[in-house]
């Protein structure tokens, strides 16, 4: 259990949602759920692309529908510019067709979450990409 408490002290998230309402829900969540690293928070793709050039980033929550760049050609940018192989990203979106969810996987998305989402299916798929990070 203590290991557990010191890997969310040292886990570092993007969260990249153009609705600032929701961009604080997550993070909210995430504080919740006892992560004391560092969040931080872009509003538009190009935002986020500076921040994870800057930052050391362990985890991205990232909205599929962002100005600037939208959430695919973000993670597309981000999987094929940076060495973030060890990098999890969860996809966020309304959108639930199956071809959408497979396009997004197949540029880079760890995993994918529905909006609304309930905070089970948050916390199952924080689960998975903390694995994902210790795995490295």
């Amino acid at each position: 259990m203590e290991e557990d408490k010191n890997l969310k002290s040292l886990i570092n998230f993007l969260v990249v949602e153009d609705d600032e309402a929701v961009r604080q829900l997550i993070v909210r969540r995430l504080r919740m759920e006892d992560f004391s690293g560092s969040i931080y928070e872009a509003s538009d793709g190009q935002e986020a692309l500076k921040i994870f050039s800057e930052q050391e980033i362990d985890i991205i929550i990232c909205d599929w529908r962002i100005p600037l760049l939208n959430g695919i050609d973000f993670v597309n940018r981000v999987r094929s510019t940076y060495n973030s192989s060890k990098v999890a990203i969860i996809m966020m979106s309304a959108e639930t067709e199956m071809d959408k969810i497979e396009l997004a996987l197949n540029y880079g998305v760890d995993d994918y979450l529905t909006k609304p989402f309930t905070t089970q299916d948050f916390r199952e798929k924080l689960k998975k990409a903390i694995e994902k990070i210790k795995g490295r």
